[in-house]
């Protein structure tokens, strides 16, 4: 087992990526805003509607969920954690926009949304290691 083989520790996979793409999600917007990179970055607007990019997570997660069920090969399904992880991360940053319907980005209750997934994902690891453990005896 290499350290990029995930496949018997899919909740750490799915907890770092899902961390890593909130961080990124959060430093993003802030350097849209602040108006750095500007020439790179910018809002997606399609014939003047805002597509968020919760959207994006869904899409990821529908399309994850179904190339699941045709890998029956534990190995091939690391990047699937990963793009499960990414997938959730981008939109449970926008949990307070999609739940309070304010487009206000910056919201605590998405905060408290990404601390809720990764304490419930940091379980699952120690109880996917728990299990592991016992399953060897």
């Amino acid at each position: 087992m290499t350290i990029w083989d995930f496949s018997k520790r899919k909740s750490i996979a799915i907890l770092v990526s899902f961390l890593a793409t909130f961080a990124l999600s959060r430093l993003t917007v802030w350097l849209i805003d602040a108006n750095i990179g500007t020439p790179v970055l910018g809002y997606n607007v399609v014939d003047q509607f805002h597509i968020h990019h919760f959207a994006y997570g869904i899409i990821i997660l529908a399309i994850t969920g179904f190339v699941a069920l045709f890998i029956p090969d534990r190995r091939k399904r690391t990047l699937l954690f990963v793009a499960y992880g990414v997938g959730l991360g981008l939109i449970f940053d926008e949990f307070g926009i999609w739940l309070k319907l304010d487009p206000s980005y910056n919201q605590f209750i998405s905060i408290i949304a990404v601390f809720v997934i990764s304490m419930m994902l940091l379980i699952s690891a120690l109880i996917e290691h728990e299990y592991r453990k016992l399953r060897k005896k």
